[in-house]
């Protein structure tokens, strides 16, 4: 998804920020907590649910969530005591203040597209790869999952 606001880009798909389509290096952690803000904005986010959803297994001080804060508002040359972006909620946690457009991947052009095989024809799968189907699940936006696929050959 994209998430636009007053001259940012968000993007999750290619883990950018980008300030007048220029891109802005961003540590990983504070990406995914600008992230999770940005993806959460029409909400207060509390602490706790960063935590769990952002280190999920791990201890981790109130410190390390302050300092992608931090790193997140001195981008945007946002201040804690007059917020236009992150608004600090004493006690409880953070919301992203600031109106935000969503808009979703545009689809590739018809002429980008290659041809599918025919229906009658069934796709074979390469002899040394194995297949998994896996039933889809619906999506939820509030539920954080960590997941990791590992491959190999026997």
């Amino acid at each position: 998804m994209l998430y636009c606001f007053d001259n940012f880009t968000l993007d999750t798909q290619r883990y950018e920020l980008c300030c007048a389509g220029q891109p802005i290096p961003l540590e990983p952690q504070v990406f995914k907590v600008l992230a999770y803000l940005v993806q959460h904005h029409e909400r207060a986010v509390a602490r706790e649910e960063l935590f769990e959803c952002l280190w999920p297994g791990q201890y981790v001080s109130d410190d390390a969530l302050g300092r992608c804060i931090r790193k997140a508002r001195q981008v945007f040359g946002d201040r804690r005591e007059a917020p236009r972006f992150i608004k600090t909620l004493s006690k409880h946690g953070y919301h992203f203040i600031a109106p935000v457009t969503v808009r979703a991947y545009d689809a590739p052009a018809s002429d980008t597209l290659t041809a599918a095989p025919s229906p009658s024809a069934p796709l074979q799968p390469h002899p040394e790869v194995s297949t998994l189907t896996v039933p889809a699940a619906p999506l939820v936006d509030e539920e954080c999952k960590q997941v990791t696929v590992l491959c190999g050959t026997v």
